[in-house]
């Protein structure tokens, strides 16, 4: 094994990348909020980059975040689904250099993952909630859910802990499969770290030895 290419970042500290399948171009999210565009056959930065001003709305004055979440829409690699950690989303077109769509979440962002039709995508965030958007739809989530919260005398769900990343498939009967990591009550029985697989209307929690910091689900 050998490295091949490598490329510094001297201004910006890199907090999210996503390679496109059988794309030769990496993008590249930063600490600051912008998104830069490599070439993996040259490793050489191209001039295309999504200042995150261009992709905010102009009115908001406030920083959105690091760059948590990069994703091409899986029905047009075109679109490109760029996640603040303030809670923004922003659905890019690539070829016109704007953003198409921005959602905006009331929770600070964790992960974005999609409806493999490319229609819908669900965001995980850190009270423990699970949003799900439709692209067309951006003034408000189609629905929001706590997995794990239950709710206490006062009528309000219990706070629970940060959902790290969560992943959506369906199986060939078209049932949805939720997996995802963390979200929790802050109770004595969070302290064991767990994976939750949600099918149908069952709920099944993989209690871990060790905190997860990543998982992978293979179709």
């Amino acid at each position: 094994p050998e490295i091949v290419h490598s490329l510094k970042f001297q201004r910006e500290r890199i907090t999210y990348a996503h390679l496109p399948f059988q794309s030769k171009w990496l993008y590249v999210g930063t600490e600051r909020g912008n998104v830069h565009v490599v070439n993996i056959e040259s490793f050489v930065l191209s001039g295309y980059v999504i200042n995150w001003n261009k992709a905010i709305e102009l009115s908001r004055k406030t920083h959105p975040g690091p760059v948590v979440h990069l994703s091409d829409n899986p029905a047009d690699p075109n679109k490109l689904l760029i996640g603040f950690e303030g809670g923004i989303i922003v659905m890019w077109d690539l070829k016109t250099k704007t953003a198409e769509t921005r959602f905006n979440c009331t929770e600070q962002l964790r992960c974005v993952c999609w409806h493999h039709e490319g229609k819908q995508f669900m965001c995980s965030h850190s009270d423990g909630s699970l949003t799900t958007w439709n692209t067309k739809i951006a003034q408000k989530p189609q629905a929001i859910m706590m997995p794990h919260a239950k709710i206490g005398k006062d009528g309000r769900p219990e706070t629970c802990k940060a959902i790290t990343k969560v992943q959506w498939h369906c199986n060939k009967a078209g049932e949805s499969y939720i997996i995802f990591s963390g979200g929790m009550p802050y109770d004595k029985s969070s302290r064991t770290p767990s994976l939750t697989v949600m099918h149908a209307k069952s709920t099944t929690v993989l209690e871990m030895e060790h905190n997860v910091v990543d998982f992978l689900t293979l179709n």
